[in-house]
């Protein structure tokens, strides 16, 4: 019995309708071998796309190079330097010059000192002989080889003001009633205005303790304040030493001032004081051939100095130093009517 030949079964596959044909001979990629392929395909399709850039030329300035500014050069040492040692430090030849410097200019300096201190001795004593004449600023008079003009010098007087007025009448009106009361007092017309003043002194501090004292004893208000006399006047002398004199005397004002304040504060003077200023004034107590202004002035100060000598010798005797410093607020008046 013949045997049929078998045949192979035929598989048929339809996709969405359509028959494909099956094939047994799966092909089955290994994940390794497929990315190194991949990777190849890859860089083949790179290898074609590869093409050159070309950039546009452009004209760029070289930048330049920089140094620094603020390097030191190494500074070649000098030939004193050089010269020294190795052996020395580096710092040791700057302090020898150092040491050196200092030597010469202490010496240069002290010469110089010297120098001077021995100019200004001689100069010293030339100023305090003729303080006086530049002071006063004496000339002689023209045709009179004897006489002397002096302008008077203005000075600074510490002064208790009690009132002001702008017309005399108020003020002389006002000056009787202290005179009434005892109280020294006088009117001293200046700048247009007419002042009252009742004391004097020769400080600034001085008179404000004053000012205390007479508001505490006379129940008056008054003012400490400093006034300024400009001077400026021209007095005649007959002499040079008139001259000097009437300066030296000028000068004592002050000195019988603060012994007035003091009597009337402690209710004591200086009899040491006192007696300086009597030589002063004893020296030129002859006043011949001189203009009445200069007697007048030097009578307000022998007059100051006599009431506190009496008051020096009877201390309960107080109205003496109210005459005293009567007779110092006039010197005042008189002087600065002198200087206009």
């Amino acid at each position: 019995m013949n045997k049929k030949k078998k045949e192979r079964p035929t598989v048929k596959i339809k996709i969405n309708g359509e028959e494909h044909d099956y094939n047994e001979n799966v092909i089955i990629n290994h994940w390794q071998t497929a990315d190194e392929e991949a990777s190849a395909a890859a860089d083949e399709q790179a290898d074609e796309k590869e093409f050159d850039w070309v950039l546009p030329e452009t004209n760029v300035q070289e930048v330049p190079k920089f140094h620094k500014v603020n390097h030191a050069s190494k500074r070649r040492a000098s030939f004193f330097t050089a010269s020294l040692p190795r052996k020395f430090a580096p710092g040791l030849p700057v302090l020898i010059i150092s040491i050196i410097t200092a030597i010469a200019v202490g010496l240069l300096l002290g010469v110089l000192l010297l120098k001077m201190m021995k100019d200004v001795e001689p100069k010293s004593a030339l100023v305090e002989e003729t303080k006086v004449a530049e002071n006063t600023n004496e000339t002689p008079v023209e045709g009179n080889s004897s006489a002397y003009s002096m302008e008077l010098p203005s000075f600074i007087v510490p002064v208790l003001q009690a009132n002001v007025y702008t017309a005399s009448e108020g003020a002389e009106q006002f000056l009787k009633e202290l005179s009434e009361r005892g109280i020294s007092s006088t009117n001293l017309s200046m700048d247009g205005m007419y002042y009252v003043l009742v004391g004097s002194a020769d400080t600034y501090t001085t008179v404000k303790s004053l000012a205390t004292h007479v508001q505490t004893k006379e129940e008056l208000i008054v003012y400490p304040k400093e006034i300024t006399l400009k001077g400026g006047g021209e007095l005649t002398f007959p002499s040079e030493d008139e001259a000097r004199q009437f300066t030296a005397e000028h000068e004592v004002f002050l000195k019988l001032a603060g012994e007035a304040a003091s009597g009337l504060l402690t209710g004591k003077v200086n009899a040491d004081i006192l007696v300086e200023i009597d030589k002063v004034l004893q020296a030129g107590s002859e006043k011949n051939n001189v203009e009445e202004t200069i007697k007048e002035l030097h009578t307000k100060l022998v007059a100051a100095h006599s009431h506190l000598a009496s008051f020096s010798n009877n201390s309960a005797d107080a109205g003496k130093v109210n005459d005293a410093q009567q007779a110092l607020l006039e010197y005042i008046v008189l002087y600065h009517d002198a200087s206009s």
